[in-house]
C-alpha cells in the first residue's frame, strides 16, 4: 500500500470521518501535508464512529498469499489508533471469512502510539484478494495506517 501500487479506489472502509480521513489515506508511513489541516489530509484512515467493528478494507487486485501485515496510528497531533484488530478475508468481494487460528478468531496486537510500526505475521497461511482490518479495541477513535506484505 505504501508504494501506491494499490490504487486509492481499491481501499474502502465501513465509514470515514471526512475526505481528509478517507480510507486511501491509511497507507503505512503516510504523513500529512503542511500546513496541517485534517479536513484536507489527516494522513490516516479514521472511522466516523467510536466503536469496535469498524474496518479498513483493501482489494489487492489478484489473489495473494500474505505472510504479514503492519499498522500505525494516526500521525501528527492526535492520539488515535487501533490497539487490537482481527482480520477477515475473501477471494470474491462479499463472502468474508474471519481469520482464525486453531478454530478461534485471531486478535492481533495493534498500536500503542501514533507512529510506531507494529508488524504481525499470519501464523496460518491463507490466500485471498480482499482483506479487512477489523477494529477490536482503540484509543480515542479508530484510526489506522496499514501495509499488506506479499502482494
Amino acid at each position: 500500500m505504501e508504494s501506491k501500487t494499490i490504487p486509492n479506489y481499491r481501499i474502502v472502509a465501513s465509514s470515514f470521518l471526512s475526505n481528509g480521513h478517507a480510507p486511501w489515506r491509511g497507507r503505512l508511513n503516510a504523513r500529512p501535508q503542511m500546513p496541517y489541516d485534517a479536513s484536507i489530509d489527516a494522513a490516516a484512515w479514521q472511522a466516523s464512529h467510536r466503536k469496535a467493528g469498524e474496518y479498513l478494507q483493501v482489494d489487492l487486485g489478484s489473489i495473494y498469499e500474505v505472510p504479514k501485515v503492519a499498522t500505525q496510528g494516526r500521525p501528527h497531533m492526535h492520539s488515535a489508533w487501533v490497539s487490537s484488530y482481527s482480520l477477515s478475508y475473501a477471494v470474491t468481494n462479499g463472502n468474508f471469512i474471519d481469520y482464525k487460528v486453531h478454530g478461534a478468531l485471531k486478535v492481533f496486537p495493534g498500536n500503542f502510539d501514533r507512529d510506531t510500526i507494529v508488524t504481525n505475521k499470519l501464523p496460518v497461511t491463507v490466500r485471498f484478494r480482499y482483506i479487512r482490518f477489523v477494529v477490536v479495541t482503540y484509543s480515542d477513535i479508530p484510526a489506522m495506517r496499514a501495509e499488506i506484505f506479499g502482494c
